[in-house]
């Protein structure tokens, strides 16, 4: 049975998104300070194969697109760095600690309305402290939860392993329909302008306040929603420079 499982996934059709993401990330670009490297390090890369290469089917994946596909409220977020001290001046976040940033990320996600049948996706690099202090976190905020993979959630830091979050799905790269032509590419590394096609929004994380133009993207780093998930549904008007407008910012 498992040669089988194992066959089917070899055989299946390779999306455009997983062609395309697959060689951006070993596409040399521009990083933080301008020098030109390679997008994922092979480390990174082959870390982010080996994670859902374990996380295997995702039973949970089609209630999702379902779910999506329905209307229902998804929320989104992405680079919450839980843990990280560094960040707070990197990114310039308005936490005294991050112990601080850690409560106030936890005290906005419960204040905006998510109900335990939402869906809340982040697009990586959720945390940088152990696995079961990141999945007690998760465990008090309500909906189930999809996790797109970010380099620190694969570093090996703290040994976390993202597939003992208590996620319902966990992945690297998702597409959803967003229109009769359109449609939404969930990555958290943002796609070069030039290698998203017409038609597609590259919702992505990573770059924290930095932005993108060209109405291709859509930054829903958490310097960019108010420091709180906001509505994907709401901010698909505006690929823009930021989420802000969808977090009423």
């Amino acid at each position: 049975m498992n040669n089988n499982k194992n066959r089917a996934r070899q055989t299946a059709p390779i999306s455009e998104l997983r062609l395309v993401y697959d060689a951006w990330l070993q596409t040399p670009a521009p990083d933080f300070n301008g020098a030109l490297r390679v997008v994922a390090g092979e480390r990174i890369r082959e870390a982010l194969r080996q994670t859902v290469e374990r996380a295997g089917v995702q039973q949970a994946l089609p209630e999702f697109l379902a779910h999506w596909k329905a209307g229902r409220p998804v929320w989104i977020w992405s680079d919450l760095h839980l843990g990280h001290e560094a960040i707070l001046r990197h990114a310039q976040r308005p936490f005294g600690s991050a112990q601080h940033m850690q409560q106030g990320l936890r005290d906005k996600a419960l204040s905006i309305g998510i109900t335990p049948t939402d869906w809340l996706v982040c697009l990586g690099d959720l945390s940088f402290v152990g696995d079961a202090e990141v999945r007690a976190w998760l465990r008090d905020i309500p909906g189930r939860k999809l996790l797109i993979l970010g380099n620190h959630d694969v570093d090996g830091r703290q040994n976390k392993n993202p597939l003992r979050w208590g996620m319902d799905v966990v992945t690297d790269c998702l597409e959803l329909p967003a229109g009769p032509h359109q449609r939404l590419w969930l990555t958290h590394y943002p796609i070069g302008a030039a290698h998203v096609p017409d038609g597609v929004i590259n919702v992505h994380g990573h770059i924290h306040q930095r932005v993108i133009d060209g109405g291709r993207h859509l930054n829903v780093c958490v310097e960019h929603t108010g420091y709180g998930p906001v509505l994907l549904q709401d901010g698909l008007d505006r690929p823009h420079r930021t989420a802000q407008d969808a977090a009423g910012g």
